[in-house]
């Protein structure tokens, strides 16, 4: 009866998870505090339009569709990632630090590995492996949540937050 529960709350998370992903793609971004930046929204600064354009550019080169572009403000790093399950639903999201302390060039670098990263399939096999940790992790939750009776589900799912975190 473990078994099955422990591996009916990891395959049901999952699905639920990745059902969420699919329908709401852009569910990554908010939980990160990202902000959509909307070409046809409020005005643009300079270096939003910049990225816009760039986002744009490299859509084009790769014959992709334009990514949905979310910015994390307030973000001083430089990073950036690509979330979605097609191509037609993906989003790029760019840190603060990487649009104001990249040239365009270099910018345009890191734009057009986040759509290869799209283009090829990555982010939909990414994002199918967040689905699976959301499901490994509900089992720890539930085991969290249920106390006493929950004690057998936190001892199973102790081996899906170790998988989760492995993965």
């Amino acid at each position: 009866i473990n078994v099955l529960a422990t591996a009916g709350l990891t395959i049901g998370g999952s699905l639920i998870e990745l059902t969420r992903l699919d329908r709401h793609p852009d569910t990554v971004a908010q939980r990160l505090g990202a902000r959509l930046i909307e070409p046809a929204g409020r005005p643009l600064r300079f270096d939003e339009r910049r990225l816009v354009n760039v986002v744009a550019e490299m859509a084009l080169a790769a014959r992709q569709p334009v990514p949905r572009i979310y910015l994390l403000d307030r973000e001083p790093s430089i990073n950036a990632l690509a979330t979605g399950l097609t191509p037609e639903a993906s989003a790029i999201i760019v840190s603060d630090g990487a649009l104001m302390r990249l040239s365009r060039d270099e910018l345009q670098g890191v734009v057009a590995h986040e759509i290869a990263h799209i283009a090829s399939g990555d982010v939909a096999v990414s994002t199918r492996v967040a689905a699976l940790n959301a499901g490994l992790e509900l089992v720890s939750d539930a085991g969290r949540h249920f106390r006493a009776a929950g004690a057998i589900l936190v001892v199973c799912g102790f081996a899906g937050h170790f998988a989760a975190t492995l993965i």
